[in-house]
């Protein structure tokens, strides 16, 4: 019997500190916008890895006006970032729609083909980790 009080002691503990974190983050995080907020600027991205290798991937961001390098809509950002790597077979084109209607809400997109030219594991989470630190900085301060 002992033990069931403490293991509802211990969730009822879990559950209240749960509680009071709730409104703590929200200056954390970017504003949201509804889908079709923003036009869509997209471009493709080349960058060097850790190891000197060239990788492509296609980027797409809210905009003051849709099209290909367009720039990006500095004013109302910062943007939430989101990048994934495509699946085997794929192109970065078939995620085009997908990019560009995510983007309308206030997100950059970065979609990188999953054959790219690093056979290391590593190298390749190193130079996503390099990019998304240069967008997250580029961003934060309305150079991208």
């Amino acid at each position: 019997m002992a033990t069931i009080r403490r293991a509802l002691a211990l969730c009822g503990l879990l559950l209240l500190s749960s509680l009071s974190g709730i409104t703590s983050g929200a200056d954390d995080f970017s504003d949201s916008h509804d889908v079709d907020s923003f036009p869509v600027g997209w471009q493709n991205l080349v960058w060097s890895g850790s190891e000197n290798q060239t990788h492509w991937a296609q980027i797409y961001y809210p905009s003051n006006e849709s099209g290909l390098g367009q720039p990006i809509d500095n004013a109302s950002g910062p943007f939430s970032l989101l990048i994934w790597i495509g699946d085997e077979g794929e192109s970065s084109d078939q995620y085009d729609w997908l990019g560009k209607t995510i983007s309308t809400a206030g997100y950059i997109i970065i979609v990188i083909p999953p054959d790219w030219n690093s056979d290391d594991t590593l190298a390749q989470c190193s130079s996503i980790l390099g990019l998304w630190y240069r967008i997250q900085y580029n961003n934060q301060n309305g150079s991208l």
